[in-house]
């Protein structure tokens, strides 16, 4: 009757009849429950640290208390004790799929991802059969960078969900990035006849043209990128590298320019973006336009490509000093090429 009275928001009523009652971990529930009602959030911590270790109530109610102790949290106290509550319900049942898959989504919304991955991984250790935790678990390698890891699940996922082309993406994206090219190309191939949504199979064809240059399969590689905007024209990955691959081939540079033009108009503060852009016009000898994308770009981020090409480009406008001192700052950062010392130094464009 009291938990019918807290349910419909009667809260005095339902202390009335709990106070009748002698103590004991179902009583102190639904007192904690009411605590949190009342905006007393860290003694409903304390009061229900002792009733979810009892053996006698069970997993759901316990589950709905946690949940509703983390809704009303507000401390950095009262966060970390619901980790170390939500710790504690995990190693009681770890045979149950839905406490663990609950206390990744806990230590997700915490903000603790590794803790989040692990309960995740032992939710579908128990049962397999949600494509939703899947997810999350590849969401999270992801954003990780654990790419081997991100590999092994999503081939894994894929004996139990093999017609999910998100899947796909994951697993091609895994190989993609650890440079096992072809590979991805056989994942990203076979995945992409479960993907309807236009979105998703632009990034499977993008993600291809990536693969299919890196082999130096360059028609490949447009062929997929051609596809990829077809599917989703607005699609900036592509857009970005394609027009900068065919710059630094020196093919369809008209092409290049229109979508490097588009890319800017779309994303105008992206320096990554702009360097494309920039380097397109540099390559078309426009090297006064060049000049305006690459000097924004070499402010707005301290990378040593991007600060590099500002360097190249006010070479070749003729002011020497400015872009050896521009050389040194990229000198400085990673990803400059293997000749910036001796552009350095000879004072030089060497290409």
């Amino acid at each position: 009757l009291a938990q019918f009275l807290i349910t419909h928001n009667m809260i005095d009523e339902a202390k009335e009849r709990l106070q009748q009652l002698h103590s004991g971990q179902q009583r102190e529930l639904l007192m904690s429950q009411i605590m949190l009602t009342e905006g007393k959030t860290g003694e409903a911590l304390e009061l229900a640290s002792t009733t979810l270790e009892s053996k006698d109530i069970d997993y759901a109610s316990k589950l709905q208390i946690l949940n509703s102790l983390l809704q009303n949290a507000l401390t950095t106290e009262d966060f970390d004790m619901i980790m170390t509550l939500t710790d504690g319900l995990a190693d009681q049942y770890p045979e149950i799929y839905e406490v663990q898959a609950f206390s990744g989504d806990v230590m997700y919304q915490l903000e603790n991802q590794e803790k989040a991955l692990e309960y995740y991984v032992k939710a579908v250790e128990v049962d397999p059969a949600h494509f939703e935790t899947w997810q999350n678990i590849l969401q999270i390698e992801a954003s990780l960078s654990d790419f081997d890891a991100m590999i092994k699940h999503s081939e894994k996922a894929m004996e139990y969900f093999p017609n999910q082309g998100a899947l796909y993406y994951f697993c091609g994206t895994g190989y993609l990035v650890n440079k096992e090219y072809k590979k991805s190309i056989q994942i990203f191939e076979q995945g992409k006849r479960y993907v309807t949504n236009s979105q998703l199979k632009s990034v499977f064809y993008g993600q291809m043209g990536d693969a299919y240059n890196s082999l130096k399969q360059y028609q490949k590689s447009y062929d997929s990128y051609e596809s990829a905007l077809k599917e989703n024209p607005t699609n900036d990955h592509v857009l970005n590298n394609y027009s900068f691959f065919l710059s630094l081939k020196k093919a369809k540079l008209d092409k290049a320019i229109e979508m490097s033009t588009k890319l800017v108009e779309l994303h105008p503060d992206n320096p990554t973006y702009l360097d494309t852009h920039g380097w397109v016009l540099y390559t078309l000898e426009k090297y006064d336009e060049a000049l305006v994308y690459l000097r924004k770009a070499a402010n707005l981020q301290e990378d040593g490509t991007v600060i590099e090409h500002y360097g190249d480009v006010l070479y070749k406008l003729g002011k020497v000093d400015q872009a050896v001192e521009q050389w040194r700052r990229a000198s400085l950062l990673n990803d400059a090429s293997e000749l910036i010392n001796q552009k350095i130094e000879q004072k030089k464009l060497l290409e």
